[in-house]
């Protein structure tokens, strides 16, 4: 009997030395990269064989005292001087969900995708009938983002004090979004849906530097971001020639200075600005062509530096979990020109973000 069991055992021992390794999707692989609890030791990629998703939450809020500014690069709150005050109770909320992806593919390369799904508000007194109080809300898909971050360098302190790491993000967003203002009257006091997307794309390349010290880490980023023009729904010639235009939104240079401080192995806390200084955005006839808006009008101040400061809070209980709260103020610059898009027309206010990460 036991001549006849050996074989049989020798397979399964053969079974159990094989393949010791195994694991499911939401297991550690041997196979992926190490990933460290501690933020400021983490390097700006995600880390090969490793799937990161995240959920997340922006409010945008701008009143009326932020609509418009007197100057481009002013720094300040005091009404009337850094900027003007409208009688009226004037309210944006751009409000976003989103998706985000991000895979780790190679060593140091991450491909990731951004979904939103976007709810803008807008209330406004002096664009009503009689002063009547004109309430907007519209909730649709935003414009998709992706891009490619690629680490260009990787140096890692045996000690765990002075890791660096240098990176390259090449991101794409793509005019996914709703566009349509639900009239083709260019007049606010019409306007029945808010866009959710620009109708224009973009291409943006950047450069991030992350060098940590101690329990400190230093983030600079600075990059190149080129809005192609197009035709748009939502904006016409004229209130009888009633055709599409085409809008060249500013190119931007942009460029972001962060300090992250890591209070314990869980808990991290992160300060900065984001700057950009935008050229001036376009507008013409819907004609084509490579030079197509060649010959667009310029729409006065549009151009300008901005400046937005900001405060985090990151929680990670575990290398594969992690939440992250975090609120913006808009310190100079910035002001509403054309109908309410953000990535077009930025207004004044604050910005309150959250989302929630696992990695697996």
């Amino acid at each position: 009997m036991l001549r006849r069991m050996a074989p049989r055992l020798l397979v399964v021992a053969f079974l159990f030395t094989a393949f010791p390794a195994s694991a499911d999707m939401f297991q550690h692989h041997t196979s992926q990269a190490e990933i460290e609890q501690r933020i400021v030791e983490r390097p700006l990629v995600v880390g090969k064989g490793w799937v990161e998703l995240s959920l997340g939450f922006d409010w945008k809020h701008s009143a009326s005292e932020f609509l418009t500014g007197d100057s481009k690069a002013t720094v300040g709150f005091v009404p009337d001087k850094h900027y003007r005050r409208y009688d009226n109770d004037g309210r944006l909320d751009f409000r976003t969900w989103s998706l985000d992806a991000r895979w780790g593919f190679t060593k140091g390369t991450d491909v990731y995708l951004h979904i939103p799904i976007v709810w803008n508000s807008l209330q406004n007194s002096n664009v009503g009938e009689d002063g009547s109080v004109v309430n907007v809300n519209t909730v649709a898909l935003g414009d998709l983002e992706f891009g490619i971050l690629a680490q260009l360098l990787r140096k890692v302190d045996p000690g765990g004090r002075f890791n660096s790491s240098l990176g390259m993000h090449l991101d794409v967003k793509a005019p996914t979004g709703l566009e349509s203002p639900g009239s083709n009257i260019p007049s606010p006091g019409l306007i029945t849906v808010l866009p959710a997307g620009t109708g224009t794309y973009n291409l943006g390349l950047d450069l991030e530097f992350k060098q940590q010290i101690a329990i400190m880490a230093v983030n600079v980023r600075a990059g190149y971001v080129w809005r192609a023009s197009n035709v748009v729904m939502y904006l016409a010639e004229d209130d009888w020639n009633l055709f599409q235009m085409r809008l060249a939104p500013g190119d931007g240079i942009q460029w972001d200075v962060g300090l992250t401080f890591q209070l314990a192995n869980f808990l991290a806390l992160g300060l900065g600005g984001e700057f950009e200084y935008r050229f001036l955005t376009k507008i013409g006839p819907s004609s084509a062509g490579i030079a197509a808006c060649k010959n667009c009008d310029p729409v006065a101040d549009s151009d300008g530096l901005y400046l937005d400061g900001y405060g985090m809070v990151s929680v990670t209980p575990s290398r594969s979990f992690q939440v992250d709260a975090r609120f913006a103020y808009t310190l100079g610059g910035r002001q509403a020109f054309l109908i309410p898009l953000e990535d077009v027309s930025p207004t004044r206010g604050w910005t309150a973000s959250g989302a929630v990460t696992y990695r697996f």
